[in-house]
């Protein structure tokens, strides 16, 4: 797919994200507000999730756009080269951002706010923010609903071998398909978005180490 289609196309799930219901009053789209806050524990992610959205639909335009649909973002077994960009899967999509030291909190300041220490945060690296794609209603009227994944991914310096998987969407831990250790979920799922999980994995089991 062209890079300006696939930027049309994140444009309409962004804006539908954001407020689908005053934009396509006639159609089943839903914002991520309204499907959020009819839960309350959900509710209390509101934030970080329109975040996530918001940064995608910012950067979407000013970003290099890799067509991954073929074989599919992460179904290659290719780790994604970690570099400002968007990835592009068709059911799912990866935005790479860029973090200049000591913006963090500037350009991400719901996510910056997951991480363990200040000192990580002034850090320059690049920030991971995984997306799927899901239809919404049935048949004809089914449509493509945007929807932020749960965790995101920080690297320091951007080096693979230094992961700091945060938790954006903390009602996720009264979900019972995580069980009792969500990093180590969050770090599995991270090769179904082509993210380096070997590295991940490493470096979760050795512990935090000095960057």
């Amino acid at each position: 797919m062209h890079a300006d289609t696939i930027r049309a196309e994140i444009q309409a799930l962004t804006e539908a994200a954001m407020c689908g219901e005053v934009l396509y009053p006639s159609e089943v789209k839903t914002s991520v507000l309204r499907a959020m806050g009819r839960n309350e524990l959900q509710a209390r992610d509101v934030p970080g999730a329109m975040e996530m959205i918001a940064l995608l639909q910012h950067f979407a335009p000013r970003l290099s756009v890799l067509d991954k649909s073929v074989p599919g973002l992460g179904d290659d077994g290719q780790d994604v080269a970690l570099a400002p960009s968007l990835l592009w899967g068709g059911s799912k999509l990866l935005l790479l951002i860029e973090v200049p030291a000591g913006e963090f909190e500037s350009i991400a300041y719901w996510v910056a706010d997951t991480l363990p220490s200040h000192k990580l945060k002034a850090m320059p690296g690049i920030l991971a923010l995984p997306f799927t794609i899901a239809a919404a209603g049935e048949g004809e009227q089914a449509t493509p609903t945007l929807i932020p994944d749960w965790f995101a991914v920080f690297y320091p310096h951007g080096k693979p071998e230094h992961a700091f998987v945060t938790l954006v969407l903390r009602s996720m831990l009264s979900n019972d398909a995580v069980g009792g250790d969500w990093v180590d979920v969050a770090v599995a799922r991270m090769g179904f978005f082509g993210l380096p999980r070997q590295n991940a994995e490493n470096f979760v089991n050795k512990g935090t180490q000095p960057l």
